[in-house]
């Protein structure tokens, strides 16, 4: 029996999530959060991520992730606008965040903290500060859209390349 091609295309994504779910909880000692368990923000936040690259609006590294190949995906919430595949190499440029995404504050890396989201195959990446991750202080999604504002990666959409 053959395949679909929407089939297909399932079923690269659900092995793309497995495979994103156990690297997470190997390398964590737990499960990331799901856009469904997370907190209203921050799943809004990774569907939002998710849509922009779906639709070709967001920069990518040099691996060029497509839909047509789902494979698991990394983003960072201070800038969800460049999407990259999980190699080390790349998944580097999401995470060198030397800001906490609540307070905006620089910390050294050894005080800053990461809460991980998973929305289909994309895991989104807040980086947290001691202070805020113990006061519970969630990241403004309105003051980080306006500070994204007018600023886009090395590319654009489909064209869009970071390397």
């Amino acid at each position: 029996m053959t395949m679909t091609p929407a089939q297909g295309r399932h079923a690269l994504e659900s092995a793309a999530v497995k495979a994103l779910r156990e690297k997470l909880t190997a390398a964590s000692g737990k499960p990331p959060l799901t856009a469904a368990t997370a907190p209203r923000w921050l799943g809004e936040a990774v569907r939002t991520a998710f849509s922009t690259w779906n639709a070709g609006r967001a920069a990518r590294c040099r691996h060029r992730p497509a839909p047509a190949a789902p494979e698991p995906l990394v983003a960072a919430f201070s800038r969800p606008e460049l999407v990259t595949c999980i190699r080390d190499e790349c998944r580097r440029m999401t995470l060198a965040a030397v800001r906490c995404d609540a307070c905006q504050r620089r910390r050294p890396a050894e005080q800053l903290g990461h809460m991980q989201v998973q929305y289909r195959f994309l895991l989104l990446v807040v980086t947290m500060c001691q202070d805020c991750a113990a006061a519970g202080r969630a990241p403004d999604v309105e003051q980080a859209a306006r500070r994204r504002d007018g600023r886009r990666g090395h590319g654009h959409g489909s064209e869009g390349t970071v390397r």
